[in-house]
């Protein structure tokens, strides 16, 4: 698992990034009634970015794991 651990934890940025370009694009072809509060789409459109403020999906982790990826110590990404 200690091996796999660097490519999970890289993996969070690109699948959080891949999570706000689909919610982005249905919000977007939503329309006007996308940004009211009492939208669906409009509370998974602030939770995604919420969550892409998390430190684990911060990009600084793709940098982080490749150095472990590559026997490099590693700091943190934040």
């Amino acid at each position: 698992m200690l091996a796999l651990q660097p490519t999970i934890s890289a993996a969070l940025p690109w699948v959080t990034e891949r999570a706000i370009a689909a919610v982005a694009t249905c919000y977007r072809a939503a329309g006007g009634g996308a940004a009211r509060d009492s939208s669906p789409l409009q509370r998974r459109f602030r939770d995604i970015h919420t969550f892409a403020q998390h430190a684990a999906a911060a990009e600084g982790w793709l940098g982080n794991n490749g150095a472990r990826l590559l026997g490099r110590p590693a700091a943190l990404a934040y």
